[in-house]
């Protein structure tokens, strides 16, 4: 079977990402791990607090493809260490773990806004 007229072959294996239906409890969750984390963050941590209610596990999921936890909602050593920082190394660290979770969309989209210019 052949792609439609506009698509790619690599456009057909896109994965699909994690995601919520708004920004409100990721921003919450952030505000709340800011504040200090435990070493686990599950959803227990998430209902202490009033995050995302009957919906953690898609905060959840969000934080394990940041990188923010592993599978078992630990925090791996050092790699979320920028959450404790002052606003610019949060920014800087948020951002680094964002581009590389979504490094293939990104690398996705460079590549269509290249052939849109060409």
């Amino acid at each position: 079977m052949s792609p439609r007229v506009g698509t790619s072959h690599r456009s057909l294996s896109m994965p699909t990402f994690p995601y919520t239906s708004g920004q409100g409890a990721l921003t919450q969750t952030f505000a709340q791990l800011r504040k200090g984390a435990p070493s686990k963050i599950d959803a227990s941590y998430l209902q202490r607090f009033n995050i995302a209610p009957a919906n953690e596990s898609y905060i959840l999921s969000i934080l394990r493809f940041l990188g923010i936890i592993d599978e078992d909602g630990t925090r791996p050593d050092g790699s979320s260490d920028y959450l404790f920082g002052n606003d610019d190394a949060f920014k800087t660290g948020l951002e680094s773990a964002i581009r590389s979770s979504y490094s293939q969309l990104f690398e996705e989209m460079n590549d269509a806004l290249q052939s849109d210019r060409d």
